[in-house]
């Protein structure tokens, strides 16, 4: 019966879920676009560390099982037809939209407050594992990169509550 941003008011919680879907949405097809769909970032990175837990053949199969239905998944939203340059403009416009609401209270450190709420744990993790994750591909953080008041968000929440890298 709690969460973080229960000391919103109703209208701020409505408006807080709009910005959680959209930030949910739009960076979660992302990651999956650039995790399963460009094959270098594939083959490099995501299959080896999917299949690393199993042994060999079961690895191969869970690979292939993993890709086959996140191709799936991103077929239902729209997202496999597109091109990277199509998914950093969708990534870049759901980074201007999260600036422009970190920058409506520019005094305080969160979204809403001085106290973080829904928001502020999935934007952070998302943001976070996109800057901090290295990949051949790197696109989506370069993009995210452009937007100084985003680092800056995940700096302080990372130094806040976790340990402090370099971003």
């Amino acid at each position: 019966g709690s969460a973080i941003g229960q000391w919103l008011d109703d209208d701020s919680k409505a408006d807080m879920r709009t910005y959680v879907s959209l930030a949910e949405n739009i960076f979660t097809m992302a990651e999956l676009y650039i995790s399963f769909i460009n094959k270098i970032v594939y083959e490099k990175v995501t299959a080896p560390r999917n299949g690393c837990v199993f042994p060999w053949p079961l690895n191969l199969i869970q690979n292939y099982s993993k890709r086959r239905n996140t191709l799936r998944l991103l077929k239902v939203y729209q997202w496999n037809d597109m091109t990277i340059e199509d998914v950093i403009e969708k990534v870049e416009k759901c980074c201007e939209t999260l600036t422009l609401k970190l920058e409506e209270s520019p005094d305080t450190p969160f979204f809403y407050s001085d106290q973080p709420c829904e928001l502020d744990a999935i934007a952070f993790g998302h943001l976070f594992a996109i800057l901090t994750t290295d990949l051949p591909n790197m696109a989506l953080a370069q993009t995210v990169r452009k937007f100084k008041r985003l680092v800056e968000f995940c700096q302080y929440i990372d130094g806040k509550y976790f340990q402090m890298r370099s971003l």
